[in-house]
């Protein structure tokens, strides 16, 4: 991309729209411009009924009228609400006592499209997918090249989007003036605000994104991530508990003022003064508030979301890089207390666990206080994955890329080819 040009990345997600405007220089992204807009309209289901209101929300978030910023390409963020993973595997022969060649990998390599189109939802479209493991014969290949075998295999892993979700998404922005260049799946773009470029990258590491509605969960290991999953429940449910359950009229503030995930960490005399929907204030122990939110954010968000890893993906005690915790909900007292007890109870108990306070990955300058939150790791993610999406070169350190044509590939592999 030219120097001059300037590109921009949307994220809708349940309770906000976030954009950015920024620049990409030979090494590096420059923020010119960023905007959030907090709203519901993007909550599924809602976008088509308050089309207009989406729209406008959007508009929010862009530079102003005045504003010398042209932005040449729009990035979609997919959230992870509206997509889902697909995995498949496929084989070719291979004649007897033949190596395999650069030309068997790459029709291995596509042949992985039709496979994953094969297991589609009804109703979703691909999105991207990255090839995970080769296996030559019987026996699991890094790289299968030079190997000998009579079949070559692929499993493979993509991220499938909701197509009328995406559709409505691609109508607010044309409404809002921009022209969606890419739509991008964001269950993983995280990882790449928190963990590319870091020592982790090398290692084995699980990032938990705790949203308004959705937790994300990727996995990263010797820097690709060969693994994403969306979970339905998140801070809001946490908020809905507090509603319910203690009448609170405004339950998001009692939760970020006073929740906390771990009972036993908040004295039992403590008592908070809670303004009830009927007008009156009563006080509660804050202990029994605690034992509200730890029950839905044990059972509900992480305890699935390390199950998943450890049965599914990775066991626990490999995860050499420990756990990530980020998105807004990530910001509760306690909550890494919290997920390393639960890791104990699956056989864990030495993980590490990490809530960064604020993200400033060193490929991203000119960060603005306002959006360098873990709240916002999945927007500054998606930032580093548009401007690897939007780079005409590919890096020589990354042949592979060529030959897979993936982008989660060119965005996993490392930012700028770090």
């Amino acid at each position: 991309m030219n120097e001059s040009n300037y590109f921009a990345v949307t994220l809708p997600e349940s309770s906000k729209v976030v954009t950015i405007v920024a620049k990409k220089n030979t090494d590096s992204i420059e923020i010119l411009h960023h905007a959030v807009s907090r709203t519901e309209y993007f909550m599924g289901g809602k976008i088509e009924n308050a089309l207009p209101d989406a729209v406008q929300a959007i508009r929010h978030t862009l530079p102003p009228c005045d504003s010398n910023l042209v932005v040449e390409a729009t990035y979609l963020g997919i959230s992870g609400a509206l997509s889902v993973q697909v995995n498949a595997e496929n084989t070719i022969t291979i004649p007897p006592h033949r190596e395999i060649t650069q030309k068997d990998k790459d029709l291995i390599d596509e042949s992985a499209v039709p496979a994953l189109n094969n297991q589609l939802p009804i109703g979703y479209q691909l999105l991207d997918y990255v090839p995970l493991h080769y296996y030559v014969g019987p026996e699991e290949k890094l790289n299968p090249l030079g190997h000998r075998g009579d079949s070559l295999t692929v499993s493979a892993v993509g991220v499938a989007g909701h197509s009328r979700g995406i559709n409505a998404l691609v109508d607010c922005l044309s409404r809002a003036s921009l022209e969606t260049a890419e739509t991008i799946p964001t269950a993983t773009a995280a990882v790449h605000s928190t963990v590319a470029g870091r020592d982790e990258k090398h290692q084995a590491v699980a990032l938990i994104d705790i949203g308004h509605s959705v937790t994300s969960v990727a996995v990263c290991v010797n820097g690709k991530i060969i693994s994403s999953r969306s979970f339905q429940s998140g801070g809001a449910n946490v908020t809905q508990d507090i509603r319910e359950i203690l009448q609170a009229k405004d339950p998001e503030s009692v939760k970020i003022k006073y929740g906390s995930c771990v009972p036993s960490f908040v004295e039992d005399a403590s008592e908070v003064a809670i303004k009830k929907t009927n007008g009156e204030t009563h006080l509660e122990k804050r202990s029994y508030l605690s034992r509200i939110i730890q029950k839905r954010i044990e059972f509900d968000i992480i305890q699935p979301a390390l199950k998943y890893i450890d049965r599914e993906i990775i066991p626990l005690t490999k995860l050499s890089g420990g756990i990530v915790l980020v998105g807004g909900t990530s910001g509760l007292d306690h909550i890494e207390d919290l997920t390393k007890l639960i890791a104990a109870d699956l056989g864990c108990p030495h993980i590490l666990v990490q809530k960064p306070l604020k993200l400033s990955p060193d490929h991203i300058h000119n960060i603005p206080d306002e959006i360098s939150g873990p709240e916002f790791a999945a927007a500054l993610g998606l930032l580093s994955v548009a401007a690897n999406w939007s780079a005409h070169e590919i890096p020589e350190s990354l042949p592979e890329i060529r030959t897979i044509g993936s982008s989660i590939v060119r965005a996993v592999a490392g930012v700028f080819g770090a």
